[in-house]
C-alpha cells in the first residue's frame, strides 16, 4: 500500500479539527479523538514551538477501531459530526457524537473496485458536498461515485447513487466540488433543486 501511494503521488491527510478545536487523528486501523485546545495552552512553556506533544500528555477523549488503514479524512462543514475517511481501496463515513468522544455508528461506502485489478485502481479523495450533510463524492483514479446517505442509519454498505466512468487518458489527481446555486425561484428551500459542479484535476495537469 505504501508503494501504491508513492507510485501515484498520494500524500496522507490523517488529522482534522472541528470549529471547537477537537481533533480526529488516524492511527493504524483506528481513529483517535482528542481535544486540541488544552494541549495548545503554552503560557508556561518556554520552548513552545520546539516541544512536541507526547501521546501521554494529550487530552484523549476516545478511540474507535477502523477496518482499514486510513489515508485521508474530511469533516463535513455542514455537520461536524460527520466524518468521511478513506484508505487505498475503501471508504467509510463515521458519525461522531456531539462531544466527539465516541463514534455512534459507521457506514461503509460500496466503491466496488475490481479486486483483480486492485494495483491499478485506488481511491484518490473523498469530499462532502457543500450544503448537504449526507452527500459524499468519492474519486478513484478513473471512477467518480456520488453517495447520498440520507437513508443510512445503521451499519450497512451504502450503494452509490451516481457512478461516472471518467475514461480519461490520465488518472485523477484531485477534485473540488462547487455549489452553483438553487434552481426553482419561489419554491420552498427544501423542495428546490440544488446544483453542483465537480472540477477534476488530472495527473497530466489538465483540468
Amino acid at each position: 500500500k505504501r508503494a501504491l501511494l508513492s507510485r501515484n503521488g498520494i500524500s496522507r491527510s490523517i488529522v482534522v479539527a472541528d470549529s471547537r478545536g477537537r481533533l480526529v487523528i488516524a492511527e493504524p486501523n483506528s481513529l483517535l479523538l482528542c481535544s486540541g485546545l488544552p494541549m495548545a495552552n503554552v503560557r508556561h512553556n518556554a520552548e513552545r514551538v520546539l516541544t512536541p506533544f507526547l501521546r501521554s500528555s494529550m487530552c484523549i477523549l476516545g478511540s474507535f477501531s477502523s477496518a482499514f488503514n486510513i489515508v485521508g479524512m474530511n469533516l463535513s462543514r455542514d455537520n461536524e459530526s460527520h466524518l468521511v475517511a478513506w484508505g487505498t481501496t475503501e471508504a467509510a463515513v463515521f458519525v461522531l457524537n456531539e462531544t466527539k468522544t465516541a463514534v455512534q455508528h459507521s457506514v461503509t461506502l460500496d466503491i466496488s473496485l475490481p479486486s483483480h485489478e486492485s494495483s491499478s485502481h485506488f481511491v484518490v479523495k473523498c469530499e462532502w458536498i457543500r450544503g448537504s450533510q449526507t452527500g459524499v463524492v468519492v474519486a478513484c483514479n478513473q471512477i467518480l461515485r456520488i453517495f447520498d446517505l440520507k437513508s443510512s442509519g445503521t451499519l450497512s454498505s451504502e450503494k452509490a447513487a451516481i457512478t461516472v466512468s471518467l475514461g480519461f487518458q490520465s488518472n485523477v489527481k484531485d477534485f473540488a466540488v462547487a455549489e452553483v446555486g438553487v434552481e426553482g425561484e419561489g419554491q420552498e428551500h427544501d423542495n428546490a433543486t440544488r446544483a453542483w459542479r465537480v472540477f477534476i484535476l488530472l495527473a497530466n495537469g489538465q483540468l
